[in-house]
């Protein structure tokens, strides 16, 4: 990639960011050219050059997310010790809490995107993909932890999973839990499969 792509992919990811940020805070009514210029520190015309319309900033926001919670994921399988008995399993899970600024960010962001998919069949899709690789993934891991389970099996203990995960996450959120324990309860949830 050349060095003008590079910069142009970096403003476009910069200004998802400040998308992100927006709906967090405020929701999906505050992204508008103007605030996402303010919130990101650039023109209108900046953001208008990238994004032909605030559909296309809110897409952009959806796959800046799906990459850096993947980016997570990532970092947390390689820092999974290799000697546990479920590492990549619970590390992935765990990696998907919003135990840290960034994580709560997506988290409250991902759940503000979540409800307008709901409304909006132009973001509905893209939302729908990131979910299914999400599923995909834990079921991939889940197989690997308990390669003996049968297809259904696996299909519902991972919805189980993604369920308590998304509960556990909510309880985070809003102050029902502590960063240590949601860890032990999502620690606790795959040591009784």
């Amino acid at each position: 990639m050349t060095t003008r792509a590079n910069e142009s992919e970096t403003r476009q990811d910069d200004l998802g960011l400040a998308v992100l940020r927006l709906i967090a805070t405020h929701g999906m009514d505050a992204v508008s050219y103007g605030a996402v210029a303010a919130e990101a520190g650039v023109s209108k015309g900046l953001v208008q050059h990238f994004f032909p319309s605030r559909n296309a900033l809110v897409q952009h926001a959806i796959r800046l997310l799906a990459r850096r919670v993947g980016r997570r994921v990532e970092a947390a399988l390689r820092q999974a010790p290799s000697s546990a008995k479920s590492p990549s399993l619970v590390h992935t899970l765990l990696a998907l809490l919003p135990t840290d600024d960034d994580a709560r960010l997506d988290a409250t962001a991902g759940r503000a995107l979540f409800a307008h998919a709901l409304v909006d069949h132009s973001v509905n899709e893209t939302y729908r993909q990131g979910r299914r690789a999400s599923f995909t993934l834990v079921r991939t891991l889940l197989a690997e932890f308990r390669p003996q389970g049968s297809d259904r099996w696996l299909d519902e203990t991972t919805r189980d999973l993604l369920g308590t995960l998304e509960q556990v996450g909510d309880d985070l959120l809003l102050g029902e839990l502590k960063v240590p324990q949601a860890q032990a309860l999502i620690r606790q949830r795959v040591e009784s499969l």
